[in-house]
Order: C-alpha cells, then sequence, then structure tokens
C-alpha cells in the first residue's frame, strides 16, 4: 500500500528551504538555464510526495537563489566510483548554505544541456539539468529521494521485455535477480527502458512470471510515480530527522587531527562478544567520509560487552572524541572510561551503514597510560536486525 498523492503531512513536519546554485564555467559560459517558476512546481510535487515523511520544503526566488562561475561545478556528473569528485566538490559548496537542502542547476559536461539529474546519499545536494522543457516534475522528488537513502525499487535495466526474459531465464528464473533496495514493499522488478512512458503497461510477463511495474513510486523509472511505501517513508524520515539535527549535512568520520585508530587497540576483556578488526566493506567505504579503511567491529549478543585498552601518551585534561558508525544491525551502546560511563547510551541505528561523525563525551582528567574502555550493548532501536557496533577511531583533545 503506498502514501498517495496528496496525503496529509506528519504533524512533526520539518519545514526545510531549498537553495537554489545556478550554475556557469567560470568564465561566465555554458549557463544553466533555470526557471524559478519551473522549480516552485517541483517544490508543490515534492511536498505532496514528501508529507508523509514529515518533510515541508519552501522556495523563495528572492533568497533561495544564488549564481556561481565554476566550471567543475557546472559539469559535475554522477561518480559513484573513486574519487567520488563530483560528491567532493558539491558537498563542498554545499557547506556554504547550512541548514537548507542545495540544488545545483548545472548545464552538464558536453557541448549541449544535460537533463541528467543524480543525488546521493551520503552527499549533501541534489545535481538538476538545464533542460526544463523536457524535466519531468517527478524527477526533482526522485532526487530527494535519494538524498533521503532511497534507492530504485526496479533492477537491471535492459531495452526491451524479450532481452529482460532472456537474462531471466539464463539467471535460473529467480525474481530476487531484479531487487533493487531489499524492502519487502518493493517487489523486485527489471527495468524495461522502452515501457517507462507507456502507462497502460502495468505488469510484464518473463517465461510465465508475472512482475508488477512500480508506476507509482516516486523511485522508480517508470512513470506515473508520485507515491512512496511505507518502509520508504520509515528511512526518509529517518535520514530527514538526522539531516535536520546535523542543519543538513552529512556527518563525517575525517575531523579528528590525530584519530587513535580503533583497530589498534587491544582487546582486554569480552563478555558474549566477537571483537574483530575488519576492512569496511567496500560498498560502504570511501575515503571522504572514514577515518581509515578499517574498523573495530563489535558483534554482541542481546547483552554483552567488550574492554578495550585505551593509551594515553601524557596525563593532563582531555576531551574524548569519538567516531562510530551506525548501521541497520547495529544496537544501543553504553560507553565507559575506567568505569565511568561517558555519557548516556547512543542508538547507532541507520537505515544504511553511515559514518556518525564526531560525537564529543565528556571532558576528564588522565594520567599516563593505559586506560580501561568498555563498550556494552543496552538494547536496540525497534528497527535495528541485530545488537551488533563499530568504532572507527577515538581523538583525545588536550583541553
Amino acid at each position: 500500500m503506498t502514501a498517495e498523492l496528496g496525503q496529509q503531512a506528519n504533524p512533526l513536519a520539518h519545514t526545510v528551504h531549498i537553495q537554489v546554485v545556478q550554475l556557469a564555467d567560470d568564465d561566465g559560459g555554458r549557463r544553466a538555464t533555470a526557471d524559478p517558476q519551473a522549480i516552485t512546481r517541483w517544490v508543490d510535487f515534492a511536498n505532496k510526495v514528501y508529507a508523509p515523511v514529515g518533510l515541508r520544503l519552501e522556495f523563495d526566488p528572492r533568497r533561495d537563489w544564488a549564481t556561481l562561475n565554476n566550471t567543475a561545478a557546472n559539469s559535475m556528473n554522477v561518480d559513484p566510483r573513486p574519487p567520488h569528485v563530483s560528491g567532493r566538490l558539491g558537498s563542498g559548496i554545499a557547506a556554504w548554505y547550512p541548514g537548507k537542502l542545495v540544488v545545483f542547476i548545472r548545464y552538464g559536461s558536453g557541448t549541449s544541456p544535460t537533463h541528467h539529474c543524480f543525488a546521493y546519499w551520503k552527499d549533501d545536494f541534489v545535481a538538476m539539468g538545464s533542460t526544463f522543457r523536457n524535466q519531468l516534475d517527478c524527477a526533482f522528488s526522485h532526487e530527494i529521494g535519494h538524498y533521503l537513502g532511497l534507492l530504485h525499487p526496479e533492477n537491471k535495466g535492459f531495452d526491451t521485455v524479450e532481452e529482460a526474459e532472456k537474462h531471466f531465464i539464463q539467471t535460473g528464473r529467480k525474481p530476487s535477480v531484479y531487487e533493487g533496495d531489499g524492502l519487502s514493499d518493493t517487489p523486485p522488478c527489471p527495468d524495461i527502458r522502452t515501457l517507462r512512458h507507456q502507462t497502460t503497461v502495468t505488469s510484464i510477463e518473463l517465461d510465465g512470471v508475472r512482475f508488477e511495474l512500480p508506476r507509482r513510486n516516486i523511485m522508480s523509472d517508470y512513470l506515473e510515480a508520485d507515491s512512496l511505501t511505507p518502509q520508504q517513508i520509515a528511512i526518509a524520515r529517518w535520514f530527514v530527522e538526522y539531516r535536520v539535527k546535523n542543519n543538513m549535512r552529512f556527518p563525517v568520520n575525517t575531523d579528528a587531527g590525530s584519530p587513535i585508530q580503533a583497530e589498534t587497540l587491544r582487546t582486554l576483556a569480552t563478555q558474549d562478544c566477537r571483537v574483530t578488526r575488519d576492512k569496511i566493506p567496500a560498498s560502504d567505504y570511501d575515503a571522504r567520509y572514514w577515518s581509515n579503511d578499517s574498523w573495530l567491529a563489535f558483534r554482541f549478543r542481546e547483552k554483552g560487552s567488550a574492554r578495550l585498552a585505551l593509551p594515553v601518551a601524557e596525563s593532563g585534561l582531555y576531551r574524548l572524541d569519538f567516531y562510530g558508525a551506525r548501521a541497520v544491525s547495529f544496537g544501543k551502546v553504553q560507553l565507559s572510561l575506567d568505569g565511568k560511563p561517558l555519557g548516556e547510551p547512543i542508538d547507532f541505528y541507520a537505515p544504511r551503514t553511515i559514518p556518525s561523525g564526531r560525537m564529543s563525551l565528556d571532558t576528564m582528567r588522565l594520567t599516563a597510560g593505559d586506560h580501561v574502555l568498555q563498550v556494552e550493548v543496552v538494547g536496540r532501536n525497534a528497527a535495528s536486525t541485530a545488537y551488533s557496533f563499530a568504532l572507527d577511531c577515538i581523538e583525545l583533545v588536550r583541553s
């Protein structure tokens, strides 16, 4: 069941201003065409789609508009592989506008203006094209979905049904091969490019197996997209809350000046917990976000704890800055140092695997030598699938 277009907003709605940045090259050439009326229409459409999430967008071209001559930004393209140049550049510019959802209107990398759009939930912007005549209102809402942690419900692109059927047979007739986002209320489906705009076609059959096309789902490439499923709403709502809490920026674990890498810490004791030094999964690792490519992983049972040796080089007054991770299988954790709790328990659940960013805990006087850092699981979020946890690094900041 979908949340239909126009459904009433969550009463705990967050109002967020759009910041449009109209781009051009360094010399002012290839300026992107930006139409305030079209953007207003996009925002109105998005507010209907995301009302069940509790997100309301506002846009006033008199104050939410800027121009920028920057060839690299004007040429940004979807950039999923290292070194993620577009994501790094765009998020850096977006930091100039704290508290806003930054939308770039760019010309593109070619000689003709692009209609291509992109966004990524680890980046702090939405990139739209410059061809407003060909830009569908739902495209903006689709990219906001990516900005809020949502993925495409369909998987594997084909030009025709015949190509998809051939692939389906070759892969053992398993519908799961077309699973796009891992959500149970968005059934697996292949993407058939020639059917995207044929709105009268609502399902296809591959070798006797029927697939419903997710036409109403805003994260689908099929038209007529205008709604979200309950599970998508839950993910987007979590990301809205998280982004608003962090001034619309995505926290990173690269702020530590002199980090103590967690995987170098010595394990003193464990109870109902397995501690391993693991590489961060390639699908989640990006040097923009993490202090290193490894972390210390804790696999707790329903209850459990682990004690680590935290080295202190010189006696003094220190603030303990903690950098961890959040994930769908992570629990609620209480940190303690030398038997003293460091703040309240922290819920490390997230719908996606993300860095926690700097979490400044207590300031205390420490003597030189090893101190005992205890990590104890005390429960889990109702949405979490397990009680795990991961520590990226720690920094002792001299006060």
